[in-house]
């Protein structure tokens, strides 16, 4: 017998096929070395965004908790480190403005790509931090960009 790793899909006798959430090479299958108790129950089995109709399925019951989690964004990629010097940015900004003064300044979309393309050119041109704030060229800059996506996405509001 194997088992799914990303989903524990079991096999049945002579059932060599992955299921929905496995690869077609079934990179996701592992031998089933695990304790596991195979328990007949009624419920629902997810596939993709859907819910099947409620069905007798084999659950394994495992020593280990099981998450279903494959295709959902990834936080623990984030530069935390990065992101906190925009927070730095963004905090200036609301005590020298006030908080969320961004969304209001006039003609804002060009203005902001303006300043970004300062701030990115201070960067490129040697100069690490802004003379201003101290901070990082590329936390203002990130924080411009930041801004504009915030207007596409409808956040200004």
């Amino acid at each position: 017998m194997k088992l799914c790793s990303e989903c524990l899909h079991n096999t049945k006798a002579g059932d060599e096929h992955p299921c929905i959430n496995c690869d077609e090479n079934g990179s996701n299958w592992q031998s089933l070395k695990r304790n596991i108790e195979m328990k007949e129950v009624i419920g629902f089995i997810p596939s993709g965004n859907t819910i099947k109709e409620p069905q007798v399925y084999h659950k394994a019951v495992l020593e280990q908790g099981v998450k279903y989690d494959s295709g959902k964004a990834q936080w623990s990629l984030m530069q935390w480190k990065a992101l906190s010097q925009v927070v730095d940015v963004l905090t200036y900004g609301a005590k020298k403005y006030s908080p969320d003064n961004w969304k209001k300044v006039p003609n804002a979309r060009q203005r902001y790509i303006d300043a970004g393309f300062r701030h990115f050119a201070a960067y490129a041109g040697g100069e690490k931090n802004d003379s201003e704030t101290g901070l990082s060229h590329l936390a203002h800059a990130m924080c411009c960009m930041l801004f504009l996506l915030s207007f596409d996405l409808g956040e200004d509001k």
